[in-house]
């Protein structure tokens, strides 16, 4: 397809999705949406119109082959379904060369990270390097057909490295991908903070939440508009900007946000050619984490297959997650390099292994537990992982949730050890 088909397409696209403005749909009737006049349109997209023989989505619009253009159904534009548990979807297609969309570095960043104290032993350069390795990082693209997909970049994610999300205008809830693309599961709307916060699939009540500030800001040297959303369960504050090329994408990526803050997706802050480039969570309860944007691309050149929902050949499962084998962050060697030199002139206490140390998670959820402001290696609920690499010495641990809800107390520990976050019941003073 040519830019101008493209540019033309992604026109009537923003103008069907558009939330205010004139011509809207009256309901229960069937509208065609009306060009601009010739002498309102550049002159690249004059007359151009799809290609008949072309399938067409548009992410709750209908493609009319009389007029080959995008219109409302009779009902209007239609609101979002929830997806239902147990049952696949078609395979999605996009049959187009190139679509308009815009492509996100982001990264979930958790507050208050603690750092070690000085001391000489300490290689900052392999910290440096580990911190690196394991930095929260996604990719988010959103195009403007009503499709995103949220790629893990991180070692450190609840969801293992290249594991994805994907979502779709005309649905509610999302598909969690395993790495290559070969499987999927549904994850109906309510699911993303257990799914990323847990690692389970549990749905959490959401509520219509209430508008508490509006304002504006910047991101990326972007202007944004500003507003705080509350729930019964946390506060979320989005930094949310106009990016036409978004199109019906960019509501997705605001929706997945609010969804983790216990807010309905359907909500109306979450609108057509606009993209979130920073978001707040603040969990009622204490503890928080951000979401931001590090790089903003737009794009008129994405492949067609890029975001399909679901992919070709991937087959709906209706248990698990993706994740990692062990849980474990960092090699032994990357772990190593947290000092220079071993530190020897303590014993280890009773329990402890030879080498390295035992991460004990005694609680129900999920929990991380973070070496010297490092994460390296997550927990199971009433589980334990046994980690090998790190230098006899003197460290600060503390155990968090990835979301932050739980924030234990750093606590200096002396490994090898046991490193515990529920003391047990007959030894009060064995590890953390």
């Amino acid at each position: 397809m040519s830019r101008a088909a493209r540019s033309w397409a992604l026109w009537l696209l923003l103008t069907a999705c558009g939330n205010e403005g004139e011509g809207a749909p009256v309901p229960g009737n069937q509208q065609q949406l009306s060009a601009p006049t010739p002498s309102a349109l550049p002159p690249a997209i004059k007359d151009v119109v799809p290609d008949e023989t072309e399938p067409h989505d548009g992410g709750g619009l209908e493609f009319d082959p009389s007029t080959k253009r995008l219109i409302f159904p009779e009902s209007g534009p239609p609101r979002p379904r929830p997806l239902k548990v147990g049952v696949a979807l078609p395979t999605d297609s996009l049959n187009r060369e190139e679509q308009v969309g815009v492509v996100l570095a982001a990264t979930f960043k958790p507050r208050n990270v603690p750092t070690p104290a000085k001391a000489n032993e300490i290689d900052a350069a392999g910290l440096d390097s580990a911190r690196r390795l394991t930095a929260p990082t996604v990719t988010v693209v959103a195009t403007a057909l009503g499709r995103m997909k949220m790629v893990t970049q991180s070692r450190a994610l609840p969801l293992p490295f290249r594991s994805e999300l994907r979502a779709r205008y005309d649905k509610l809830g999302h598909l969690a991908l395993w790495p290559g693309l070969a499987k999927y599961r549904i994850l109906p709307a309510g699911a993303l903070r257990t799914t990323f916060g847990e690692r389970r699939v549990d749905v959490t009540p959401l509520v219509a939440g209430s508008r508490v500030k509006a304002g504006t800001g910047k991101v990326l040297d972007t202007p944004t508009r500003s507003v705080t959303l509350e729930s019964a369960l946390a506060r979320i504050r989005l930094e949310i900007a106009s990016v036409p090329e978004a199109g019906a994408g960019g509501p997705l990526l605001c929706r997945a946000l609010v969804e983790m803050a216990g807010i309905d997706p359907t909500q109306s802050e979450c609108k057509t050619g606009e993209i979130v480039l920073f978001a707040a969570i603040d969990w009622l309860d204490g503890g928080g984490i951000d979401f931001e944007a590090t790089g903003l691309e737009r794009k008129s050149d994405l492949p067609p297959g890029e975001v399909l929902v679901p992919p070709p050949s991937s087959e709906m499962v209706t248990e698990g997650l993706p994740e990692a084998p062990d849980g474990i962050y960092l090699t032994q060697t990357e772990l190593a390099a947290f000092r220079t030199k071993p530190v020897l002139d303590f014993k280890p206490a009773a329990g402890a292994p030879a080498d390295g140390f035992i991460a004990e998670n005694g609680r129900d959820f999920l929990m991380v537990l973070w070496l010297d402001g490092v994460p390296v290696v997550g927990v199971p609920p009433q589980s334990q992982r046994y980690v090998v690499g790190p230098l006899k010495g003197r460290y600060l641990a503390q155990w968090r949730t990835f979301l932050g809800e739980q924030v234990d107390e750093p606590v200096t520990v002396e490994i090898p050890a046991v490193v515990r976050n529920v003391s047990p019941k007959n030894d009060q003073d064995a590890g953390l």
